[in-house]
């Protein structure tokens, strides 16, 4: 296991000189980091748990724009787990992107805010 920001693998947290603020990968390890940690960085496989925390709250926006962040880090697979969100539109969105195949079109409708909203 490697947490991005470290020197060293299997180590959570390493302060300062023992850290290395740009690092995302280490060498026969597997990078466990947040979505924000991910940002800017791209791996070959991607493992997106707790979906179900999305599916539940599919109107915050916040949380889908960091699956939407999550999603796209992959160059190849992506493993989406979740408990309880078999029956969710957002899984209904997602059966609809892998049926779709080679085509994936986006649309967006912005949620409907009364006035003085932020």
């Amino acid at each position: 296991m490697y947490c991005p920001g470290n020197r060293d693998r299997d180590v959570l947290y390493q302060k300062y000189p023992l850290n290395d603020p740009n690092g995302f990968w280490h060498e026969g390890a597997v990078t466990v980091s947040r979505v924000v940690q991910a940002k800017g960085n791209e791996a070959d496989v991607v493992f997106i748990v707790g979906l179900d925390g999305v599916a539940r709250n599919e109107a915050h926006l916040p949380l889908r724009n960091q699956l939407f962040v999550a999603l796209s880090r992959s160059r190849g697979w992506v493993y989406l787990s979740g408990s309880g969100c078999a029956d969710s539109s957002l899984t209904e969105e997602v059966n609809k992107v892998l049926e779709s195949g080679e085509t994936l079109n986006f649309t967006f409708r912005p949620p409907k805010r009364k006035m003085g909203d932020e």
